[in-house]
């Protein structure tokens, strides 16, 4: 029993040691407490305010705690989770005039929160009453009379995370573009091509485009000719996409849908016809960051005409064609244009 009153006494050396100044005992030499005791978020199954009392009560062998307006001292203490692992408390003793006499932590990794109630126990009774809680157990303390304790409060505390989830925003992609086209009129057409991306965060980017082309000539026969201009807008979406970085791909399958105007120049009836031109369109795009949200793209469109547009004339001795849509068209596009954001 010796070995075991030197143990307890040098475990409680550092805690008594916290206590530098304390307060001025009642009459009869015993001071009383009173207990404010929170477990944190996580910290539910640690023990509780009456539960600690009545162990600290029991190892003391009397009645310890009171109203805070009664108490000569106040222990206020928390527990929750610790910051690997296991569980952390924090206790802290303050006399009646709010002058803080100690604090002291106590740990443990145990995955069970119970782990460290006997330590809370042993560590709240020193700081209650140093020279008691030294004292040894030479025999258990006698049963105490049945009377309510007095906790001054105990509460648990939920945080709930206020922060909510941002999801990304749409992206827009407004581009003006120099387009040459060739297979859809008369040699190569030269068009102003303006078109929108339009990118949201869960589903493929859809890019819509259009084109107004100048006028290209095919020559006939006895100095005549035929002038011919497409006018055109296309449709897609993009499943393949790398975004985020300076250089960004597309790679976007939809269709084209136009209309071929001609007018026949120098014949003896002059007549202006229009052409549906429609069909399959596949479209490859790279677009650089310049500075800011100005970029520079370039694309190439493959365009299978399913309407084919034809140019001719008649004569007494049969028709002739000028220029019908080639099988598989080509357009290729140069761009400048702004991403938002």
């Amino acid at each position: 029993m010796r070995n075991l009153g030197l143990g307890r006494a040098a475990a409680a050396g550092g805690i008594v040691a916290l206590l530098t100044a304390s307060p001025a005992r009642a009459e009869g030499g015993k001071r009383t407490s009173s207990l404010a005791w929170v477990r944190l978020e996580g910290a539910e199954s640690c023990i509780a305010a009456p539960a600690l009392a009545q162990s600290v009560e029991s190892r003391l062998g009397r009645k310890v705690f009171v109203s805070a307006s009664d108490a000569d001292i106040t222990v206020e203490g928390t527990i929750g989770r610790g910051p690997k692992q296991g569980f952390r408390a924090q206790l802290r003793v303050t006399s009646n005039d709010g002058t803080v006499l100690g604090s002291r932590d106590v740990e443990t990794r145990a995955s069970t929160c119970d782990a460290i109630d006997e330590k809370l126990s042993l560590i709240v009774s020193v700081l209650i009453d140093p020279d008691g809680s030294l004292a040894p157990d030479s025999a258990p303390p006698p049963p105490l009379p049945v009377a309510p304790t007095v906790i001054e409060r105990e509460r648990v505390v939920v945080v709930h995370d206020q922060a909510r989830t941002i999801p990304p925003p749409w992206r827009f992609e407004l581009t003006v573009a120099v387009m040459a086209s060739v297979g859809l009129q008369p040699g190569v057409g030269v068009a102003f091509a303006p078109s929108i991306i339009l990118d949201p965060p869960h589903f493929w980017a859809v890019r819509a485009g259009g084109g107004i082309a100048a006028t290209t000539s095919t020559d006939a026969q006895g100095g005549a000719s035929a002038d011919a201009s497409l006018a055109h807008g296309s449709l897609a979406l993009c499943p393949l996409a790398t975004r985020g970085g300076r250089v960004e791909a597309l790679a976007c399958g939809g269709a084209l849908l136009g209309a071929l105007r001609a007018r026949g120049i120098g014949f003896d009836t002059t007549t202006t016809t229009s052409s549906l031109v429609a069909g399959p369109l596949l479209l490859g795009r790279t677009s650089l960051k310049i500075a800011g949200p100005v970029v520079a793209s370039l694309a190439l469109d493959l365009v299978v005409p399913l309407a084919h547009a034809e140019i001719g004339y008649r004569t007494p001795s049969g028709e002739n064609a000028l220029f019908r849509t080639a099988p598989v068209a080509a357009m290729a596009e140069l761009g400048i244009g702004v991403q938002i954001p």
